[in-house]
């Protein structure tokens, strides 16, 4: 379900309405697809709950965090530092074009 609410946002001319499709319905998807491994690990150690959750907690950071710096590389494979050029600009128009090819 989650990947649909991803899939309709992309398409959305309406701030509000994305808004509304990918942050509250996503997030509530998002948590319930997060406490699938939180019961199940729960299930596995009752007397250590406490313990399980923080390390699925500290998973899932480490995960966001770690993801950040490769879409970093997927974003801008020459690894150039994207400073602004005009204003609020960061990239090229022909950089963006070339990227959409």
């Amino acid at each position: 379900m989650n990947l649909i609410c991803v899939f309709s946002a992309a398409f959305m001319t309406n701030f509000w309405l994305f808004l509304g499709i990918y942050g509250f319905i996503g997030g509530i998807f998002l948590g319930i697809a997060f406490m699938c491994p939180i019961y199940a690990t729960w299930q596995h150690f009752p007397h250590k709950r406490g313990m399980v959750s923080g390390f699925l907690f500290a998973a899932q950071s480490l995960g966001v965090f770690a993801y950040n710096f490769i879409s970093y590389y997927i974003v801008s494979p020459d690894t150039t530092k994207n400073e602004p050029l005009q204003g609020d600009k960061y990239f090229r128009l022909e950089e963006l074009e070339e990227h959409a090819k």
